[in-house]
C-alpha cells in the first residue's frame, strides 16, 4: 500500500516500474516515444509496427506504469475528489483546491510533468483506491482543467438527497460538450470508410488506420451525427447501436458502484482515451441507479493532454481496443451478437 502525504508536506511516490538493470522506465518502452509524440507523422508511423489489432492491443496492455504520486488536501470526506494531474502544485491544481473543490478532501494523482508513460485510467484507479480507504459516500473524478461555475457546496447538498447504495452514477446538469455528453455507440456502415477518406489529409489518415485495425464500432458524441447539418453528413455513415451519457471530464460515482467494480473504475487497457466512455456505457447498459443533479462546471478543453491531429491519431489505439473488447465479449453490447450489429 502506498504512502500518502498532505499537499503541503513532503511528497510520497508510487514509483514507476524499473527495467532489469534497475533504471526507471520512462520513454524506453518500444515505440512509446512515437505514440506519445506531438508530431502527427510520428504518431501515424507508430502504427506501422503492428500487423494486426491483436498485436496493437498486446502492446497497449504491456505498456509499463508511469509516475503516480499521491498528494492530498484535507477536507470533507463524504464527497472525495480524485484529480489526475501533471503537477499537484501547479496553477491548475491550485485552482482546483482553492476554487472549484474548496473544502472537500482532494486526492491529486501526480504524473510529475509530461510523463511519457502516463495512463489516465491507471492514475484514476490509484486515486480511487486511496479514496475508498477514507470511506466516502461519493467519489468525483475530474480533470485538473475544470473551471468553477457553481460552488461545490451546490453539488454536495444535492448529493445529500441521494442514497449511494441505490445509485451508480450522477450527472451534473445541464448537458454540455465536455461533461454529461449525450453520446452513442455507433456502427460504421459498409460504405462509410470510402466516403470519410474524402476529407482532409489528417482525417483521411486517421480513418485509414481505423479501417486497417478493423474498427467497426466507435463511441461518438451525438452532436457529431445527430445535430444540425451534421446529421445529413454523418447520419448515412453511422448507425446508432445504443445511446448513453458520457462523463468525459467530470464524473460523480457512488462508493457502492466502485466497490461493486472491485475498487477499480476504469479499464487500464485504454491509453488516455475511451476509458470513461467504456465505463459510462457499461453503467447505462445496466440501466440502474442513474441520477441527475443541477450543477454547472466549466472546462478548459484539452489544456492537459492537448488537442489536434496527433491526439486524434493516438485515439486510433483506443478505438481498436474498444472493438477488441466488443468482439471478444468483454464489453457486452445490446443488439450485438457474434460481433455484428443486428
Amino acid at each position: 500500500m502506498p504512502k500518502h502525504s498532505s499537499i503541503n508536506g513532503p511528497k510520497s511516490d508510487i514509483e514507476p516500474e524499473t527495467d532489469s538493470l534497475g533504471s526507471a522506465v520512462t520513454g524506453g518502452y518500444p515505440f512509446n516515444d512515437e505514440f506519445m509524440s506531438n508530431d502527427s507523422e510520428e504518431v501515424a508511423g507508430f502504427y506501422n509496427h503492428f500487423h494486426s489489432r491483436d498485436e496493437l492491443v498486446e502492446w497497449m496492455k504491456g505498456r509499463p506504469h508511469g509516475h503516480a504520486d499521491l498528494s492530498e488536501v484535507d477536507g470533507r470526506n463524504d464527497v472525495i475528489v480524485v484529480i489526475p494531474t501533471s503537477d499537484a502544485h501547479g496553477p491548475l491544481s491550485i485552482n482546483c483546491r482553492t476554487q472549484l473543490f474548496k473544502g472537500q478532501h482532494i486526492i491529486f494523482v501526480d504524473s510529475k510533468g509530461l510523463d511519457p508513460l502516463f495512463n489516465y485510467a491507471r492514475n484514476v484507479n490509484i486515486g480511487v483506491r486511496r479514496a475508498l480507504e477514507l470511506d466516502p459516500r461519493w467519489v468525483v473524478v475530474a480533470n485538473d482543467d475544470c473551471i468553477r461555475i457553481d460552488p461545490i457546496s451546490t453539488l454536495v447538498s444535492r448529493l445529500e438527497t441521494l442514497r449511494p447504495e441505490e445509485t451508480t452514477i450522477v450527472y451534473p446538469m445541464p448537458y454540455s460538450g465536455y461533461h454529461s455528453v449525450k453520446a452513442s455507440l455507433v456502427c460504421l456502415r459498409d460504405w462509410a470508410y470510402p466516403i470519410l477518406r474524402l476529407k482532409r489529409a489528417e482525417i483521411r489518415e486517421t480513418y485509414d488506420l481505423l479501417r486497417r485495425f478493423g474498427v467497426k464500432y466507435e463511441f461518438m458524441s451525438d452532436s457529431l451525427f445527430k445535430a444540425g447539418v451534421r446529421r445529413w453528413l454523418y447520419g448515412p455513415l453511422f448507425r446508432a447501436i445504443a445511446s448513453y451519457v458520457d462523463t468525459v471530464s467530470f464524473g460523480v460515482y457512488s462508493s457502492q458502484l466502485i466497490h461493486d467494480l472491485g475498487g477499480k473504475l476504469f479499464d487500464e487497457g485504454y491509453v488516455n482515451q475511451g476509458e470513461e466512455s467504456d465505463l459510462a456505457f457499461r453503467i447505462w447498459t445496466r440501466g440502474k441507479g442513474i441520477q441527475y443533479v443541477p450543477f454547472q462546471v466549466g472546462d478548459q478543453v484539452g489544456l492537459t493532454l492537448g488537442t489536434g491531429p496527433a491526439r486524434t491519431l493516438r485515439g486510433v489505439a483506443g478505438a481498436a481496443y474498444l472493438n477488441y473488447r466488443i468482439e471478444h465479449g468483454f464489453l457486452k453490447v445490446p443488439r450485438i451478437e457474434g460481433g455484428r450489429a443486428n
